[in-house]
């Protein structure tokens, strides 16, 4: 098995109903039975005192994914703590930009989760990714929708209408025909 992809800076910001509703957090890991975030906060451990515990937040099984899109765009990035830490010709010389990709990650169910990795652009995302997703069989990009079956549909209500239009059909055959198809 290829090594967990791990993404710092990272964002989920909601779509699928089984993960809580937003995270924020430092480690986004593409594990091998989920994806999930990992932090760090301080318990008391019997016998221990305080120790810093690992924790992990699901945001998806593994098994329930059927493909992930990723895409990049380029933000806006304050400037202001690079002119408090090194002035004005600080601020002048700082990145205005910073790259941010959004990974969608689309189930077998339907769904769509959406993750943001600050600081990362796509083809970076994607290299991390590829050899994860084909030990999974994941497959990288938006599902292939079948328009061939969406035109067939079309073409076949277009026939219905006119058969209606002409008199062939009854208000009530055409919208049993319609629901037909329409539920197919």
């Amino acid at each position: 098995m290829p090594d967990e992809p791990r993404f710092r800076r990272s964002t989920y910001l909601g779509g699928l109903p089984s993960a809580p509703d937003a995270i924020h957090t430092k480690e986004l890991v593409f594990g091998e039975q989920s994806i999930h975030f990992d932090y760090f906060e301080s318990a008391w451990v019997e016998g221990y005192g305080e120790q810093r515990v690992r924790r992990q937040i699901e945001v998806c099984a593994t098994s329930d994914i059927g493909s992930i899109e990723v895409t990049s765009e380029q933000v806006a990035k304050s400037r202001v703590r690079f002119a408090l830490a090194f002035g004005i010709l600080g601020a002048a010389g700082a990145k205005a930009t910073q790259d941010r990709a959004t990974v969608i990650v689309h189930t077998k169910a339907g769904e769509l989760g959406y993750l943001v990795i600050d600081r990362q652009a796509q083809p970076e995302v994607q290299a991390a990714l590829a050899p994860w997703l084909r030990s999974h069989g994941i497959a990288l990009g938006a599902p292939q929708v079948n328009s061939a079956s969406a035109l067939s549909i079309a073409d076949e209500l277009k026939k219905l209408g006119e058969l209606r239009d002409a008199g062939l059909l009854t208000d009530e055959e055409f919208a049993a025909q319609k629901g037909k198809l329409l539920n197919s």
